[in-house]
């Protein structure tokens, strides 16, 4: 069955900005619109909100725009403003009044390069010895961004967009990017995927995008061997970055088409496509074979969620080995009540029915598409008979021909061919 759990309440009483999980999946950072963030911990199989960000005095009514967590240093993360600073900040130190307190160790300050407010898809190499983000065309690498004393100037700022892949002037181009290695990164463009070296500022390679399919949102597998677009036809595609190329689109093989607005992989083969207007998701257990089925959130008592809402989705991780996706109900409580942690089932049948117990009573619709075409059917079906029939007519029938008529009587034969199938 499908699990639901409720984070929360949370004391952001503004609206939540940005959830992050914890690379061991132990710890899960909200932030808020105004400056607040605080860490949740599991206790006694409960999330507890054990940490509050310990904001400097001035810098209270800027935004949390995102929340990158240290590659190993459990508690060590980096928060990052609106307003162009970034708080390389920690919850290690628990002595004396520092108890329940994220301490912001130190500022870094990139307001005169660019404006923060615009930055986004900012990752940690695996090294945490440098952290990339973008803004409009430009990617920015910081070096040792955990370190308080830098030689030489850390920042750099370069575009290493192919002309190619620019779509308007005035739009953001990076749609997201993320490290492939220590100094490696691929950057998904609306009209081309590109690997970037970050010492170098050169492309290494790309794969373009046809105008007609250009991308708008993105998801990379944990092994950072593929990519999953959603076009602007709200279709979901398959790149494969060891190839370089393009493999083919997820919706021609598991089941009917709905419009998606966004993919996110919760383990190294399991995806979940958000439907862009329904509350729920498609999820496909295995990415590698063709079925799937729908995982829909419904309220209860004759209440119902906004007409053509969908579900905000935050982050996914493992959490002692079992992938979870932690997402944002529409227009239902604020954000005290509305972060729920799903964690999908590897397989459904089409009578299975789950609960959200996050909400008092909600039916959970699950239908599952079977890729098991007719056409797979009959040819499994040809080939059984096929091989009853020359079993029959090679192998020497035995004195007693009535227990050989028996065995293979209409009913053992039925019977083999629903086990078959």
């Amino acid at each position: 069955m499908s699990s639901f759990e409720t984070i929360g309440p949370t004391t952001i009483t503004t609206n939540v900005s940005v959830i992050k999980i914890s690379p061991d999946g132990d710890f899960i950072a909200i932030g808020g619109t105004r400056n607040n963030v605080e860490i949740h911990e599991r206790v006694d199989n409960v999330w507890v909100k054990l940490y509050d960000f310990d904001c400097p005095e001035g810098m209270e009514d800027s935004a949390v725009i995102d929340i990158i967590w240290h590659p190993w240093l459990r508690h060590d993360l980096i928060i990052a403003e609106e307003n162009g600073v970034l708080h390389v900040a920690s919850f290690r130190d628990q002595d004396g009044p520092n108890y329940g307190l994220v301490k912001s160790l130190n500022v870094i300050d990139v307001s005169p390069i660019y404006d923060a407010a615009d930055w986004q898809c900012a990752v940690l190499n695996d090294d945490a010895t440098e952290l990339t983000g973008s803004s409009g065309n430009d990617i920015h690498t910081y070096r040792e961004p955990f370190s308080v004393v830098h030689d030489d100037l850390p920042f750099s700022v370069y575009t290493p967009l192919p002309k190619r892949f620019a779509a308007e002037e005035d739009e953001e181009q990076v749609v997201n990017l993320w490290y492939l290695n220590t100094s490696h990164i691929v950057v998904v463009y609306p009209l081309g995927i590109a690997s970037v070296s970050t010492v170098s500022k050169e492309l290494i390679w790309d794969i373009p995008v046809h105008a007609g399919r250009s991308i708008f949102s993105a998801a990379i597998s944990p092994a950072k061997d593929v990519i999953v677009a959603i076009n602007v036809h709200r279709e979901a595609e398959i790149y494969s970055l060891d190839n370089q190329s393009y493999v083919r689109k997820v919706e021609t093989s598991v089941g009917l088409f709905r419009p998606v607005k966004s993919a996110i992989f919760y383990t190294d083969n399991c995806l979940a496509l958000a439907y862009a207007e329904e509350v729920g998701f498609k999820i496909i257990p295995n990415l590698n074979a063709l079925h799937s089925y729908d995982l829909l959130l419904a309220r209860s008592k004759g209440r119902h969620f906004p007409p053509a809402s969908s579900l905000i989705v935050y982050d996914s991780a493992l959490m002692c080995g079992v992938g979870k996706i932690i997402v944002g109900k529409p227009g239902h409580g604020g954000p005290l009540t509305n972060i729920i942690l799903v964690t999908p089932r590897l397989e459904a049948n089409i009578s299975d029915t789950d609960t959200d117990e996050s909400e008092s009573t909600p039916a959970i619709q699950i239908s599952k598409w079977i890729s098991l075409t007719p056409p797979m059917i009959i040819v499994s079906f040809m080939g059984l008979i096929a091989a009853l029939v020359i079993r029959r007519n090679t192998v020497p029938a035995p004195p007693d021909t009535t227990s050989v008529a028996s065995a293979f009587s209409p009913t053992f034969i039925r019977r083999l061919v629903r086990n078959f199938v």
